[in-house]
């Protein structure tokens, strides 16, 4: 799909008014027959040898470039609303069917490839808003000198037809060969960023490993930075090669009207002098230059669509979509034979976990335990229902409810945690609670409460994780989870977390289940269950 297929696909949808380029495509038409009517001014003004100043040559010459600039000027604008119009459209539908998709397949795509879709390739279509301008303006043009060339001989008309027709092929040639280029430098970059991603999230583990740092950038980052610079250096060595093209293509036009037509007695002088007026005033090179420019759209929109077909398979399918549990009143969350597998690519099972039977009681605190790599970060998403599991049943207080129900029960802080702007989903926020959650987090000199939100969230990991916990805590739900939330704590934040914060919540008659390696409070969990490779160890339940 190019730029030409999305836009057509908007109007047909409706999304973009078919009469925004319809208004367009008049205005640019009013532009370029104001155009020719100063190319035939000039004409004129050549075969006389004088001005007629001021009488009425000059002020239609006046008035034509008036016209020109006022229809340029309003068809321009135009146009910018469109295309933003157009960007809104398509930047709200990728972020709408983000926020439908479940969260194996937002996992499996990735955060990188969305991004750099929604950034990259969007400003690449936003910044040729003014090029599409430019090209329709040209097109038209170009199209009326064409027929003004063809009024004065048609001979000529034909040779400098057939001139162009001859440029614009060897330049598809050169641009089918550019886009294939500038897929594969596209393709490139995503790799490369990918590694930059991992450079910045796990920029610790790579500062304690010095051979492994090295490795990494030698034959990661190094290998791909070169081979981006290579590629887009070939890419630019092809656009140079299509503007030479063009200027070749415009030259011999230029060399026959000048050089050879005089030799042919096939026009008088005035007609030889307006046609040469015609070849200077033609705008060939630019149309050919902002075709070159908006290949690289062509190749965005094309990521785009395929991006956004991506999405839309993996958007939750709304007859599966889980309601979400009506009561706030949990007693018993039980789960039976949970399973579920990762695959690669061709299908094949790389980990399990399960089957798992598990129950949990409010007023009770459960620790889940288990080293790194055991299962426990899927065991809580299968918990929580942003995993369908393969098998298995959940019960709400007895009763059986279906898969991704008991969303709406939890509240958690996971280990890669986010703090919004603001505390989103709650109507009302009561600022004495905010300001004394913060004051029982030791924050109350670095965050206040401001506008709905905290002052600033520009702190480090521990104070952020303390204030996520202000957040999970402000939306008083019936079930936690805490996934290693001490693991960035202080002794003494550690401490006042399993001794005062569980207790709190526990009283409260909360569901409360944590992630921990915390060895020396596993004597204040009302209940212990060990994951050791995806499955329950047994004798685990304290």
């Amino acid at each position: 799909m190019d730029l030409v297929d999305l836009l057509a696909k908007e109007f047909q949808t409706k999304r973009i008014k078919s009469t925004d380029g319809l208004i367009i495509l008049l205005l640019l038409a009013v532009s370029a027959a104001a155009w020719i009517t100063i190319l035939h001014t000039l004409s004129d003004l050549v075969r006389a040898g004088q001005a007629d100043f001021p009488g009425l040559q000059f002020l239609g010459f006046i008035a034509s470039y008036l016209v020109f600039l006022i229809a340029n000027l309003l068809s321009k604008r135009r146009v910018v609303h469109l295309f933003e119009e157009f960007i809104f459209n398509i930047r709200y539908r990728l972020l709408r069917n983000l926020r439908r998709m479940e969260l194996e397949p937002f996992e499996k795509i990735g955060g990188t490839a969305f991004f750099n879709v929604a950034t990259l390739d969007l400003r690449y279509i936003s910044d040729i808003a003014e090029v599409v301008w430019y090209l329709l303006s040209d097109s038209l043009i170009l199209f009326g000198v064409l027929v003004y060339m063809a009024s004065l001989s048609l001979p000529v008309f034909a040779i400098i037809l057939g001139i162009l027709i001859l440029g614009f092929i060897g330049f598809l040639i050169i641009q089918s060969i550019l886009i294939k280029k500038v897929h594969i430098t596209r393709d490139r970059e995503d790799s490369l960023f990918d590694l930059i991603e991992g450079l910045l999230f796990d920029f610790k583990s790579l500062k304690i490993d010095r051979t492994k740092n090295d490795d990494f950038f030698r034959r990661g980052i190094e290998r791909n930075v070169l081979a981006v610079r290579d590629l887009r250096r070939t890419v630019g060595y092809i656009r140079g090669e299509a503007n030479i093209l063009i200027q070749v293509v415009w030259l011999l036009m230029f060399l026959f009207i000048i050089f050879v037509l005089p030799h042919l007695d096939m026009v008088d002088a005035g007609t030889l002098f307006s046609l040469g007026t015609a070849i200077l005033l033609m705008p060939f090179v630019a149309l050919m230059n902002d075709l070159n420019d908006i290949s690289f759209a062509h190749i965005s929109v094309d990521r785009i669509f395929r991006f956004d077909e991506r999405l839309s398979g993996f958007r939750s399918d709304p007859h599966r979509t889980p309601r979400p549990a009506r009561s706030r009143q949990v007693v018993r969350l039980a789960y039976e034979n949970l399973r579920f597998n990762y695959t690669d690519e061709a299908g094949e099972t790389t980990f399990s976990v399960g089957p798992i039977d598990l129950t949990f009681t409010a007023g009770e605190i459960t620790f889940i335990i288990g080293g790194n790599g055991s299962g426990k970060s899927t065991l809580l998403k299968l918990l929580i229902g942003l995993y369908r599991p393969l098998t298995g049943t959940v019960a709400i207080n007895g009763e059986e409810v279906g898969s991704g129900v008991q969303r709406e029960l939890f509240s958690c802080v996971f280990t890669d945690f986010h703090l919004f702007d603001r505390f989103y989903g709650l109507k009302e926020v009561d600022g004495a609670m905010v300001a004394e959650l913060i004051g029982r987090m030791g924050l109350e000199h670095k965050v206040s409460y401001r506008e709905g939100g905290f002052s600033t969230l520009d702190l480090s990991t521990g104070q952020r994780k303390r204030l996520a916990l202000i957040a999970a805590l402000l939306e008083d739900k019936p079930c936690y989870i805490f996934d290693e939330w001490a693991a960035d704590q202080s002794p003494e934040f550690r401490e006042y977390f399993y001794k005062t914060i569980l207790p709190d919540l526990k009283a409260r008659n909360k569901l409360i289940i944590c992630v921990t390696h915390d060895d020396g409070y596993h004597h204040l969990a009302d209940r212990i269950h060990k994951l050791e490779l995806g499955r329950l160890a047994p004798g685990a339940d304290g």
